[in-house]
């Protein structure tokens, strides 16, 4: 499965889950400031993903709750694809997500 051919639904203004997601998306200025730090310290891309990931590990973790309850909304799901959406809500009680 290819992350294009996940059954997404347009975007709609009018659902808030839809807003939450834009939301997360658009706060690229945080992202924007720990890659400026980091490149200052590292030379290495590795080190700067790894390092820009932990930054940013609970807004990938909105993220991902919220793109896996828009997949259950929008209906069926592909081969597979239910152990995917059913996995982490451990991470979600933990998260207050």
């Amino acid at each position: 499965m290819k992350v294009l051919e996940l059954p997404l639904p347009k975007f709609n203004p009018n659902k808030a889950k839809h807003i939450q997601l834009l939301d997360l998306l658009t706060k690229q200025e945080k992202a924007g400031k720990i890659i400026a730090n980091l490149d200052e310290k590292y030379s290495g891309i590795a080190k700067i993903l790894q390092m820009v990931k932990v930054e940013l590990a609970e807004e990938i973790m909105k993220i991902d709750r919220i793109v896996r309850d828009l997949i259950l909304e929008f209906g069926n799901l592909p081969n597979g694809l239910e152990d995917f959406v059913g996995k982490n809500n451990e991470t979600d009680e933990i998260s207050g997500v």
